[in-house]
């Protein structure tokens, strides 16, 4: 009947076991993670098993928060952007486009009476791979 009692160690053998401080396994056992059997004395497997508890508990709080903060970080980008666009910072991708073709029109006009041809959208638009084309295409 051996076999059915619980090893027994102590909370030495449980810090190096476990890679832990005294503290730590203490405040792991004032948690209910790990529960002693008497005074700094722990079953081995009630203490192994209780740490393994704590580990995946702890990695599935980071995980939800990280998927929180993914979330309250694209909510706040949102509102930014409806900021900008009610206070006049951002304008629909159409309306530059026909800014920009207005403003073309009347550039061609002037330059076919006399004066040098130049396109304003290149004048305008940063000579890049992401031209203003490639962002209309992604819009």
């Amino acid at each position: 009947m051996a076999e059915d009692q619980p090893t027994i160690i102590s909370i030495n053998v449980v810090c190096q076991l476990l890679t832990l401080s005294r503290m730590r396994i203490n405040q792991l056992a004032k948690d209910g993670w790990i529960k002693p059997i008497g005074r700094g004395r722990y079953s081995l497997v009630d203490a192994v098993q209780g740490y393994i508890k704590f580990l995946r508990d702890d990695m599935r709080r980071h995980t939800v928060h990280a998927a929180d903060s993914r979330v309250r970080e694209a909510r706040a980008r949102e509102i930014e952007v409806k900021t900008a666009q009610r206070l006049g910072h951002l304008v629909p991708l159409s309306v530059y486009e026909e800014m920009l073709d207005r403003l073309e029109r009347s550039h061609t006009y002037v330059t076919a009476h006399g004066g040098r041809f130049c396109s304003l959208r290149q004048t305008l638009l940063p000579s890049n791979p992401f031209t203003h084309k490639h962002h209309a295409r992604i819009a």
